[in-house]
């Protein structure tokens, strides 16, 4: 099985499960509040950020970079 592509879709939590190395940047971006969050099951990473009044594009950016490893 493939992981999926890192978008602003993604849903928080099927990020994490499929590249463990993205919490960091998560937590880095959005604080450690996404993870007693109900909506991290449900909101995509787009949402958060809007939600965080940030730029999805510069994290999706560095979640590639970051996790571009084990995508290959």
């Amino acid at each position: 099985m493939t992981n999926p592509p890192i978008t602003h879709e993604i849903i928080i939590g099927e990020l994490i499960e499929a590249y463990p190395k993205a919490e960091a940047i998560i937590k880095k971006h959005f604080g450690n509040g996404c993870w007693t969050c109900p909506g991290m099951s449900i909101e995509s990473l787009g949402f958060g950020a809007m939600m965080h009044g940030l730029d999805v594009e510069p994290i999706v950016q560095e979640l590639r970079q970051v996790v571009g490893a084990e995508t290959k």
